[in-house]
């Protein structure tokens, strides 16, 4: 499942975030959050929360495949748990920032 796996050890949950976030869908998102952080654009931030969504389920989610299975019994695929964490604390943080500068709309007091 992983042609780096060669050693023998036992893949941790760093090995499986570094090798989720190399996909060329996550760094199509991270470039895209960077974007959207730099221009501060809710909406941008919004899509880009539900890609960053449907992405980590589309990976994580479902019955995974037999191969998938046995691979992570052999040890060669680690758990997503840390991926899933820094997706999720990745998305509060770009809606946090992107919505802190937001203006209020003037109140008219009599």
């Amino acid at each position: 499942m992983r042609p780096t796996w060669e050693d023998g050890t036992t893949a941790t949950a760093v090995d499986e975030l570094v090798a989720l976030m190399s996909t060329p869908p996550s760094l199509i998102l991270l470039v895209a959050t960077a974007f959207v952080i730099r221009l501060r654009h809710q909406w941008g931030a919004l899509i880009v929360v539900l890609a960053w969504t449907a992405w980590m389920s589309t990976l994580t989610l479902g019955t995974p495949a037999p191969l998938t299975l046995q691979a992570m019994a052999e040890g060669c695929i680690g758990s997503s748990s840390l991926f899933i964490t820094t997706v999720i604390a990745l998305c509060v943080a770009t809606i946090l920032y992107t919505t802190r500068g937001a203006k209020t709309p003037p109140t008219t007091e009599k």
